[in-house]
Parts: structure tokens; C-alpha cells; sequence
């Protein structure tokens, strides 16, 4: 038994010992596994932290990628912008080119037909036919030397071209050029006498004889075929004085003024020809004219209210006649009580003062009251007879300038509508159909001013004349009853 105790120790030693053996060697794994698990942690760390770096990198890299992407696409942005822009300046480029082509072809053909159009010498032959007719055979010789030159050259363009505008330079000179010659003039188509002509460019030429002082002016006049210029020696007196003052003012000024149509106007060059100086009636009977069908009712308007005017003023003067004095002595006699006196004077009054005064005498009986009565009476037939037509007088004077005003309106109708057949190139014509368009407005004022003016004179003449047959009542009535 003890035997077993002892194997079964020994036994339980040994496994002990066996035990503890196994313990240490798992132990000792333990720790290896341990440390390998530490190392194993290590290098997950060391892993991850090299995974993080490189996705780092990467996020890194893919930053500067798209950095770049950005970068390039901006710039394949501004290349296709700037490669539209280069289109459309192509494309612009291309119509010039193809205008300028045209133009150039067009211009060439122009050139090359210079040769073979008579027209173009024609066009300056008109400065020959507009202007006043001075030195035309040389003038259109020369224009016939170059129709010749352009018939034998035409091929040569370039040389046509040269000879044209040679031409123009010296037509255009002339035009502008003030020639001033000394010589023998004629007058009246019979009579030479020495003088001076001055031929003002192509729009006008003067001659003047100094010791008669005869004048003449280059007009022109219509005709048949158009305008046709000559000589016009019967001219208005300011035209021929200013010419006579421009002749005199030549010999010692620098700068002189003549007159000439600038405008080569045949209406013009009439009225600077009229000798005639017209008359206050004939100048009177133009402007009537010149208003047109308005002016009759004007005149008609103006015409009765003058006639009304007339009348009033007649009949204010003849129901204000009166004699001062004698009314004052009816005062006096009234105020010494000697009422028969004094209604013998008052019946000796005329007029509408006479008729009040005699009135207040009629109803001595009936006392103030009869005597008021009567007063007004009288003073009611008066005024009315005073006021009559006073009104027919303001309604003239108001309607003359509204006629007056129609008759302008009506001409300006007329004067637009000749402006939209015939144009407005002529200033003289537009500004000479306003000034006759408001000889109606004048014609009207000139009723209307003078007519408002005598209507006031006689409202007031009337109501001064009433004023003083009130005051006239009131003193007698006041001086027969107010004592009692």
C-alpha cells in the first residue's frame, strides 16, 4: 500500500514535474506567440501606415491630376473660343475681301468705261448751262476738245480719267473766280458808254456807268425752254442804289457788297427788276391780295365795327350834350327852394341828363317816391339806349383775329401741301409762303387792336354819362324832399 502511496507520488511528481515542464514550454509559446502577435501589430501599423501614405500619395497625385485636368481644359476652352473668334474674323476677312473684290470689279469696269461715255464731259457741260452766260464759246470749246481726246483715247482710260478732272478743276475755278474788267458797255440794247462789269462766278455779273449811273444786273427769267439769263437794267431803287454804293466803295475797300441772287431764282430776280415803286393803294390792294378769300370777311368785321363805333360815339356825344352851367343853377334854385325856378331851367336841359332832371319835376305831388318811380323809368330807356350794340362792338373785336388766325392756318395747308408736291429745296419759296400765310393773323390783329380799344373808350364813355345821371337824380331828389 505504501508501496502504491510511493509509486503514486513518485508518479504525481513526475507528472507534476511534467506538468510544470509543459506549463513553462506553453508559456514560453505564450510569450513567442506574444511577441509575435506584437510584431505582427507592428507590421499591421507599419502596413497601415504605408497604406495611408500611399493612398496620401495617391489623393496627392489625383489632386494635381485633376489640378492639370482643370488647367488643361481651361485652356481647350480658350483655344476653342479663340479658334471661333479666328473663324468669325476669317469668315468676316472673307466678306471684306469679297466686297472689296466687288467694289474693285465694279470700279474697274467704271474705269474701263471711261473711254466709251460720252456723259461724263456732258455732266460738266451743265456748269456752262446753270451759270450766267459769260465766255460760253470758249468755255464749251474747250468741252468739246475733250469729248474729242476721250473718243481717240479710248484706250487709255487712265489719260481720260486726268483730262476729266483737269476739266473740273478749271470749271469748278471758274465758278468762283471775281473777274472785274474795265471797257465799252451796252445799255438799252443800243447805247455803249465806257463803265465797269464785274461777273461774279457763275451766279451773277453787274455793270455800272458811273457818270449817268446807269446799272445793269444778270437776271435770269423764265422761259420756254427753262431758265434764260440777260441783262435787266430797270431795277427797284435799293437794288440800283446798292449797286451805285458797291462801285463807289470798290476804289478804297477791300471788301464791297453787291447784290445778286445766290440762289439764281427766277421769283427773285422779278421783284430785284421791279422798277415800279408802288403806292400806299397799290401796296394796300397787294396785301389784300395776299391774305387770301379770308380777308374779305376781316374787312367786312372790321367795316361794321367801325360803322357801330361811329354810331355809339354819335350817340353818346348827342345824349351827353348839356349845359353845365344851367344844371347848376337848377341846383342852386332847388336849394333856395325855388322848385318852379328851377323846374323852368331843368326843362331847358337836353339830353339824357336833361331827361332825368325834367323826370324828377314831373311828380312833384306824389312825392320822393312818385319822383323815383319816375327817375327810374327814364334811367332804364337810357341806359338801354346807351348800351345798345356795345356788345356786337367786343364780339367783333374778338372774332377778327380768330378769322385772321383761320386764314393763316388755311395758307399753311395750302403751303404744306404745295411743299409735298414740289419739295422744300427753294428756302425763298417755303419762307415767302409763311409770310403770306400770316398776313391773315396780321390782318386780323389789326382789326382786333383798334376795335378793343374803342369798345373800352365807350364802355367807359357810357358808364362815366350814367355815373353822372345818378348822381344828377340823387342831388335833386336829395335837395327837394330831404329838408322836409
Amino acid at each position: 500500500m505504501k508501496s502504491l502511496y510511493a509509486i503514486a507520488a513518485v508518479l504525481f511528481a513526475f507528472g507534476l514535474s511534467f506538468g510544470q515542464i509543459d506549463l513553462v514550454k506553453q508559456q514560453a509559446e505564450i510569450n513567442s506567440a506574444k511577441a509575435d502577435l506584437e510584431d505582427s501589430r507592428k507590421l499591421r501599423d507599419q502596413v497601415v501606415a504605408e497604406r495611408w501614405q500611399d493612398k496620401k500619395a495617391q489623393n496627392d497625385e489625383r489632386d494635381a491630376l485633376m489640378d492639370k485636368q482643370r488647367e488643361a481644359k481651361e485652356g481647350v476652352d480658350a483655344l476653342a473660343a479663340e479658334r471661333a473668334r479666328l473663324f468669325e474674323e476669317v469668315r468676316a476677312s472673307r466678306e471684306d475681301l469679297a466686297r472689296i473684290q466687288e467694289d474693285a470689279e465694279r470700279m474697274r469696269n467704271e474705269f474701263l468705261t471711261l473711254s466709251s461715255q460720252q456723259d461724263r464731259a456732258d455732266a460738266l457741260t451743265r456748269f456752262v448751262d446753270q451759270g450766267v452766260p459769260f465766255d460760253v464759246p470758249e468755255r464749251l470749246g474747250k468741252f468739246n476738245q475733250l469729248k474729242k481726246s476721250i473718243e481717240l483715247h479710248r484706250d487709255d482710260p487712265n489719260r481720260i480719267a486726268q483730262e476729266l478732272l483737269r476739266a473740273a478743276v478749271v470749271e469748278l475755278r471758274y465758278t468762283r473766280q471775281v473777274d472785274w474788267q474795265h471797257g465799252d458797255l451796252l445799255f438799252g440794247g443800243t447805247t455803249t458808254m465806257r463803265g465797269e462789269r464785274v461777273r461774279l462766278g457763275g451766279i451773277g455779273a453787274i455793270q455800272f456807268e458811273s457818270s449817268k449811273q446807269l446799272t445793269g444786273l444778270m437776271l435770269p427769267s423764265a422761259g420756254e425752254h427753262g431758265r434764260v439769263f440777260g441783262w435787266q437794267e430797270s431795277l427797284a431803287l435799293p437794288i440800283r442804289q446798292a449797286v451805285g454804293k458797291a462801285f463807289f466803295e470798290a476804289k478804297d475797300s477791300a471788301t464791297v457788297l453787291f447784290p445778286v441772287d445766290v440762289l439764281l431764282s427766277t421769283n427773285l430776280s422779278t421783284q430785284m427788276a421791279q422798277a415800279t415803286e408802288l403806292g400806299l393803294k397799290e401796296r394796300l390792294v397787294k396785301w389784300f391780295h395776299e391774305g387770301g378769300l379770308i380777308m374779305y370777311p376781316i374787312s367786312i368785321v372790321g367795316l361794321l365795327a367801325l360803322l357801330m363805333v361811329f354810331e355809339r360815339v354819335f350817340v353818346i356825344r348827342w345824349k351827353g350834350r348839356h349845359s353845365r352851367r344851367r344844371l347848376r343853377k337848377v341846383f342852386e334854385l332847388v336849394h333856395a327852394g325855388k322848385v318852379d325856378e328851377a323846374r323852368a331851367e331843368g326843362a331847358k336841359l337836353k339830353g339824357s341828363v336833361g331827361r332825368i332832371v325834367q323826370a324828377v319835376f314831373r311828380y312833384p305831388e306824389g312825392g320822393r317816391h312818385a319822383a323815383e318811380k319816375g327817375v327810374e323809368d327814364v334811367f332804364a330807356y337810357e341806359l338801354l339806349s346807351l348800351e345798345r350794340r356795345i356788345g356786337t362792338i367786343g364780339v367783333f373785336g374778338t372774332t377778327a383775329p380768330l378769322l385772321g388766325l383761320l386764314g393763316t392756318v388755311m395758307g399753311m395747308i395750302e403751303l404744306f401741301g404745295v411743299i409735298t408736291l414740289y419739295g422744300s429745296n427753294d428756302p425763298k419759296m417755303l419762307a415767302g409762303g409763311i409770310s403770306l400765310a400770316l398776313i391773315a393773323t396780321e390782318a386780323g390783329l389789326l382789326v382786333a387792336i383798334p376795335t378793343q380799344l374803342l369798345h373800352s373808350w365807350i364802355s367807359s364813355s357810357v358808364d362815366s354819362l350814367v355815373g353822372e345821371m345818378e348822381t344828377c337824380a340823387l342831388k335833386l331828389m336829395n335837395g327837394l324832399w330831404l329838408k322836409g
